[in-house]
């Protein structure tokens, strides 16, 4: 009985799970953007294809997005030309061949407990403890 429970149970684990599917990536410079549609323009430049325009269509558009922005895009193509991409997802790529702003980036989230921020004190700030 319990076999058979764990073997249905498996099987419908399996059934539920949601495969991964290897999406397409896009990665380009904003040529031009359109809010009220949900849409822009990325220039792509491949080294080994010629450099074309593909019009991206998402739900909503980051805020700090600007003409010139290069961005990378995770996504479908919905044409088979390669000119029409459905976004799942948009990430803007900072001028930043270091890391550092990154890196900044992670240690301020990593320094929050719940919503409130932890303010860390280097050691030789401290002063130190008296004894009575």
């Amino acid at each position: 009985m319990h076999l058979r429970l764990s073997l249905l149970t498996l099987v419908l684990m399996a059934a539920m799970a949601n495969p991964a599917q290897a999406g397409d990536h896009l990665t380009g410079t904003v040529t031009s953007k359109d809010r009220a549609k949900g849409t822009l323009v990325v220039r792509t430049d491949d080294d080994d294809e010629k450099a074309r325009e593909v019009t991206i269509h998402m739900k909503r558009l980051p805020p700090d997005l600007r003409t010139g922005s290069l961005v990378r895009v995770s996504g479908r193509f919905l044409s088979d030309d390669h000119s029409r991409f459905e976004a799942d997802r948009l990430k803007i790529k900072h001028d930043d061949p270091a890391g550092v702003r990154a890196r900044l980036r992670a240690s301020q989230r990593m320094e929050h407990e719940g919503s409130r921020q932890v303010i860390r004190i280097p050691e030789n700030f401290k002063l130190p403890e008296r004894s009575r």
